[in-house]
């Protein structure tokens, strides 16, 4: 009975494993990709402006430049909290003796790209290898985490925020169910930046255009300054 149950245990940690770097990778990949269009992107920008109107191509390469350059800065914002909470994940699982420590650090890096729901599936695989060991290791594991998530939330995102890229945490919250329950994983990881990419563009082709209302701020970065029609 006893090792009936230890196989089903050894199991599920394979599968939570499994399904953990399975999502860790899809960042990774959406990551590179990202960073590979933020290496030339008037090359893109380019070609997006010529399906527009004459008249209106000057306006729409305006949006897009400023698309490009709140969506680098968040990337810029999001790179340092993920390398920031990796290091920590794989400092203090190291100190508990949890095996694996550096590749679950990894993952937890990684799967910080997904705000609010990439912390909670980082921490299943962390929490059954302690388990495997002992109850309060897990225990310890979870105190970690949430200690990191902590830290991460009211001082880390703050402070990168103030010279990146700030989005309202209910928005992004409602937005990532959204696409979520739409597409799956997929909308989770692609969430964040869609809703950077919406919000500019409602300010400056909206808000901006249509209402001419050019002294609004939207939460689109603090550093960020109102933009003229």
């Amino acid at each position: 009975f006893n090792e009936i149950l230890s196989s089903k245990f050894l199991t599920s940690i394979g599968g939570a494993f499994s399904s953990t770097f399975g999502a860790a990778a899809n960042v990774l990949v959406i990551l590179l990709l990202a960073i590979y269009l933020a290496s030339e992107p008037q090359t893109y920008i380019t070609g997006l402006i010529k399906l527009f109107p004459i008249g209106r191509r000057e306006r729409i390469r305006d949006v897009a430049v400023e698309i490009g350059e709140t969506l680098r800065w968040w990337l810029v914002g999001k790179f340092f909290s993920m390398l920031i909470i990796g290091f920590l994940t794989t400092i203090g699982l190291s100190i508990i003796g949890v095996p694996l420590a550096l590749s679950l650090g990894i993952v937890a890096a990684l799967l910080a790209f997904i705000p609010n729901f990439g912390p909670i599936v980082a921490v299943i695989p962390a929490v059954l290898f302690a388990l495997a060991e002992s109850p309060v290791k897990a225990i310890y594991v979870l105190i970690l985490y949430l200690s990191i998530q902590l830290v991460e939330s009211y001082l880390i995102t703050p402070m990168i925020e103030r010279e990146t890229v700030s989005l309202p945490p209910v928005l992004t919250i409602f937005f990532q169910i959204f696409l979520g329950v739409l597409v799956g994983g997929l909308g989770l990881i692609l969430a964040t930046p869609l809703l950077t990419v919406i919000i500019v563009i409602v300010k400056m082709l909206y808000i901006e255009d249509i209402l001419g209302d050019s002294d609004v701020t939207l939460p689109v970065g603090d550093n960020e300054e109102p933009s003229s029609a």
